[in-house]
């Protein structure tokens, strides 16, 4: 009987914990998802690189180089984004426009802070405002930090959040390298 007892008491206290393991929050999902999307859309850690492949020797863009790294960037954010969305990335040009201003300008992209604000969970939607901190390191002098807001829309699609639109008034990445 003594036996019974202590593997009762066994099986619950494993039940007891595997119960108290939590599953992440619908906002933990979001976030993990929108940071992994921007970092992966515009961390660029050697421009000189980029610039090799899509540039000639006259600093004109090489097409293949170029459709190589918008395809790569789709490939590396469809994790992340609904085809909905890759489709309006590259319809503004954003890969582009992270290629050119790190290859042209001479800069590497770090991502170092995404956080969300204004999240409003609508059954299989969510809504939020982001704000996301960039380390622009400029080849030619010192870094710089700046700050990117914008408004997305993920969509839950078999169970996983994903990006379905997004919406920045600025592009502040390019606007701040181009200065330089």
């Amino acid at each position: 009987m003594r036996k019974i007892i202590t593997i009762l008491l066994v099986i619950t206290m494993v039940l007891m914990i595997l119960g108290c393991a939590e599953e992440p929050s619908d906002f933990e999902k979001a976030s993990e998802c929108i940071s992994q999307f921007m970092r992966n859309t515009y961390t660029i850690r050697d421009h000189t690189a980029i610039a090799t492949l899509i540039l000639d020797d006259d600093r004109r863009f090489i097409d293949e180089g170029v459709d190589y790294l918008i395809a790569d960037y789709e490939k590396r954010i469809k994790p992340y984004a609904t085809q909905n969305a890759i489709d309006e990335f590259r319809a503004s040009n954003l890969f582009l426009l992270v290629i050119h201003t790190a290859s042209r300008r001479g800069v590497d992209i770090d991502v170092i802070n995404v956080s969300l604000d204004q999240f409003e969970l609508d059954e299989d939607k969510i809504f939020t405002d982001y704000e996301t901190t960039f380390v622009l390191t400029f080849e030619d002098g010192p870094s710089e930090e700046i700050v990117k807001k914008g408004k997305m829309q993920l969509n839950k699609i078999d169970g996983v959040w994903k990006i379905n639109h997004e919406k920045s008034n600025s592009r502040p990445i390019v606007i701040r390298a181009a200065r330089r």
